[in-house]
């Protein structure tokens, strides 16, 4: 295959540099003393309304990670957002030579096996983009687009390969009505619909995983209208080798309005068995509200460690497993409103500490604001300086005021005692 120059090599010129504008302003200490585990980085794309799930991934395969999002508002702007990262916590923006496909759900994988890496936006307007990078466009303003009409808009979009032909599928998670959406590639960026499921509810958070072991990828999903929390294993049709998905709710993982809004998982007790995480559920209006956990035992069991997790009035998005104080256990960062407000400044990041699957503690002092953040949507875990310490992502958005960012925070080495 002939070497070709990356589209994004070109885009490069000189953008907007994104100043490390730090969160200031947020009240951090009610909790108590506990050494600082995380500093606030740069805080991108301020004054727009960011919801779905960023992606970080190194973009331009030049060994650092970037960072790719879509806001929601303005919706005269183009919604589709690239920061390059410069390896040591810095993010520049990237000029917007693409056409803009509204806020979506994003997905990146090398969709026409070209090794360059390319992008899925599936659309809340009822259409999916595939921006494939391509040669012939290095000087262009424009990404070579493909765009497929579709009946519902979406909330989340993965790309990477499921029918064993080696070339990437698409999994969709729509908004209203489509439930999840299972499409096969044809290595150029479009699309065949093979399989829905879960049909007629609404889509919340969706994670793509090896939950029972087995080498192949499966599904686990949070969905609203009834749909609950479901896990879809993947399974082949007798005398065929067309894949069949079987399903499986899990009534045990509930809350007072039937949902929740984010999950992740994680093995937790060290099992080798994977965990569910979830946030955004609602516990009652006299209840604290806060994110649940539940550990997987045999039998489809699934036992609640919720225990030190509800610390606040108002259910929030956001969840993710993490070992963030280097203790060997995983720890979850959280979105929260302990406050009971709901302005553009009444929710915090919170994180709890873990021990092995037993309970949990919030950590006092963390150096995360427990308040005067925007509405944090998704969160996303990662090294984003190369320092062997894991930091993470926010996309933060405040729907009445259609305003928000995307906030980086980064971990601390634990030291010595």
């Amino acid at each position: 295959m002939k070497s070709k120059k990356s589209i994004f090599a070109s885009l490069y010129r000189p953008a907007v540099m994104l100043s490390l504008t730090v969160l200031s302003g947020c009240s951090i200490g009610r909790f108590g003393n506990d050494s600082k585990l995380f500093v606030a980085g740069p805080r991108l794309g301020d004054g727009k309304e960011w919801r779905q799930y960023p992606v970080v991934v190194d973009f331009d395969r030049d060994g650092k990670l970037d960072i790719l999002a879509t806001h929601r508002r303005p919706l005269h702007e183009n919604s589709l957002v690239f920061w390059k990262g410069d390896g040591t916590g810095g993010f520049t923006s990237v000029e917007q030579n693409w056409p803009s496909p509204g806020y979506s759900g994003l997905g990146v994988g090398d969709i026409d096996k070209d090794s360059d890496l390319d992008v899925v936006a599936a659309s809340h307007f009822n259409r999916v983009h595939t921006l494939i990078q391509d040669s012939a466009t290095a000087n262009s303003p424009a990404l070579k687009e493909r765009v497929m009409p579709t009946t519902d808009g979406y909330i989340a979009a993965h790309v990477l390969e499921l029918s064993g032909d080696g070339i990437p599928d698409l999994i969709l998670l729509g908004n209203e009505r489509a439930g999840i959406e299972i499409y096969n590639g044809d290595g150029e960026g479009q699309w065949l619909l093979e399989q829905q499921l879960a049909y007629n509810t609404i889509g919340r958070d969706l994670k793509i995983v090896d939950m029972n072991k087995d080498g192949m990828s499966d599904l686990v999903a949070t969905l609203g209208r009834g749909g609950g929390v479901k896990i879809f294993t993947q399974g082949k049709a007798e005398k065929s080798q067309n894949t069949i998905w079987n399903e499986k709710t899990l009534p045990d993982l509930g809350s007072k309005t039937g949902e929740f809004r984010s999950i992740d998982v994680a093995d937790i007790d060290g099992d080798g068995v994977l965990d569910i995480g979830l946030n955004g559920g609602f516990a009652g209006l006299a209840e604290k509200n806060g994110p649940d956990v539940f550990l997987s035992r045999s039998g489809d069991q699934w036992v609640p460690i919720s225990d030190g997790l509800k610390e606040w009035r108002n259910p929030t998005p956001g969840i993710a497993f993490g070992d963030f104080n280097g203790d060997g256990h995983i720890d979850l960062v959280a979105g929260g409103n302990s406050e009971g407000q709901l302005d553009e400044e009444a929710y915090g990041l919170f994180l709890f500490l873990g021990d092995g699957g037993k309970s949990w503690r919030l950590a006092e002092d963390s150096g995360l604001p427990e308040t005067g953040l925007a509405r944090p949507h998704a969160i996303v875990a990662r090294d984003l300086n190369g320092d062997s310490v894991t930091d993470f992502v926010v996309t933060h958005g405040a729907p009445e005021e259609g305003t928000g960012y995307v906030s980086v925070w980064f971990g601390v080495a634990p030291q010595p005692s």
